[in-house]
């Protein structure tokens, strides 16, 4: 939704991406916060397609924008897969490594390091992705530092996060980065997760 801020975040969905991860990204960077009184963030979600099944076929869903919109973008967040091996189309991965190209800030969540790694934005990165998928993303492109024991990992121009409550942890530390007089900011209890020790938190 546009709100006429400086910065500029596309969320591009795929088929069977995971309605919770694109969810904290419409939360945080798309929904209006005038009560912080700040330059929040344009988001538009975008896809390749008129419409896309999410995971287990949950709903179908018309994304306003098109993958015409990450050229745009100051911050692309990659889709997402329930099968980190299946592969998305050429358009979309084109798509991805001319934003890297360009400098936009390049984002993950959980098996989304998959997407980014096919379009080939991460080879000398370091990175994380889901524990599960470790062995299967280090089999498939060695040329990229994976540490699958961290939560998120900030690489300069690439961010990945391991899974859906480390993807929420990370865009709120993202936006109290760029606010840092938000010192809550968005509050926490906008994103709620029961408490457990960090070190698991990847594992869920």
């Amino acid at each position: 939704m546009s709100q006429g801020s400086s910065h500029r975040v596309a969320l591009v969905a795929g088929p069977g991406s995971n309605p919770l991860e694109m969810a904290i990204a419409m939360e945080l960077f798309g929904i209006a916060r005038p009560e912080l009184d700040v330059d929040w963030y344009d988001l538009v979600v975008c896809s390749a397609g008129d419409e896309l099944e999410v995971r287990e076929g949950l709903f179908t869903m018309r994304c306003p924008g098109t993958l015409d919109d990450i050229a745009a973008a100051d911050t692309v967040i990659a889709p997402n897969r329930p099968d980190p091996e299946a592969g998305f189309g050429a358009d979309t991965l084109d798509a991805l490594r001319a934003a890297a190209a360009r400098g936009a800030r390049m984002v993950s969540f959980c098996t989304g390091a998959f997407t980014l790694a096919e379009a080939g934005v991460l080879d000398g990165h370091t990175v994380t992705t889901h524990w599960r998928w470790a062995d299967r993303f280090r089999r498939r492109y060695p040329a990229v530092d994976l540490r699958p024991n961290v939560l998120f990992v900030d690489d300069g121009q690439v961010l990945t996060a391991a899974s859906s409550s480390s993807s929420s942890a990370r865009c709120r530390g993202r936006t109290r980065r760029r606010w840092p007089g938000c010192s809550s900011g968005p509050p926490p209890t906008w994103t709620a997760r029961s408490p457990s020790p960090s070190s698991r938190a990847a594992r869920r």
